[in-house]
């Protein structure tokens, strides 16, 4: 082997080996970078996987929130029609007395309304002809038999109303309409009425 030769297999030798080094070397290099973003994609997916969960986690329970809200609103509405029911079932039974209970009740609210004072009974058109007469001379006999000088008497004309009567004297007028102390009792009686329809 000539001199020429043995230089360049020196070369080829040592560029064999600078490159089989920098191949290593690069490999090593590769392996770390893959390790790495394998470990970065990992904990990435991971991540993405946990704010999924926990994304998902927050809907469930916002909307089991909205659904309890809506549930809570539909059992309240439908507790409200069934008082709006008991209150118009009680104003119908009302309108059904019969006529001795209903003239015998109307005198003791004009007889209470009328305690100091002379004053006239305002009735609807259908009362005032049927029962108006009845109850001025019941609620007088009650008046009388209190010791009260009022004096009671049936208006002329009529009001819109569907029961009771309005109380005139002078320029006062008192409602006793079956519509007006519906109205004013509600409130008081809306509980008890609530326990007795939704007693668990």
């Amino acid at each position: 082997m000539n001199g020429i030769e043995k230089i360049t297999d020196r070369i080829t030798g040592d560029a064999g080996r600078d490159i089989a080094g920098m191949l290593d070397k690069a490999r090593e290099e590769a392996e770390a970078i893959a390790k790495k973003y394998a470990a970065e994609a990992d904990a990435l997916e991971r991540d993405i996987i946990e704010r999924g969960k926990n994304a998902s986690r927050e809907r469930v329970l916002r909307l089991a929130g909205v659904a309890e809200l809506e549930a809570r609103k539909i059992l309240l509405g439908a507790k409200q029609d069934m008082l709006e029911l008991a209150f118009a079932k009680a104003m119908d039974d009302l309108l059904r007395l019969p006529e001795k209970e209903l003239v015998d009740l109307l005198a003791r609210l004009a007889a209470d309304a009328a305690e100091k004072e002379s004053a006239e009974l305002v009735f609807s058109q259908a009362d005032g002809a049927k029962i108006g007469a009845k109850v001025v001379e019941a609620a007088s006999a009650l008046l009388k038999a209190r010791g009260s000088a009022s004096a009671l008497s049936l208006a002329k004309g009529s009001r819109p109303i569907r029961g009771g009567f309005v109380l005139i004297s002078g320029d006062i007028e008192v409602n006793c309409s079956f519509e007006a102390i519906m109205r004013s009792i509600r409130d008081e009686l809306t509980k008890d009425v609530s326990d007795i329809l939704f007693a668990e």
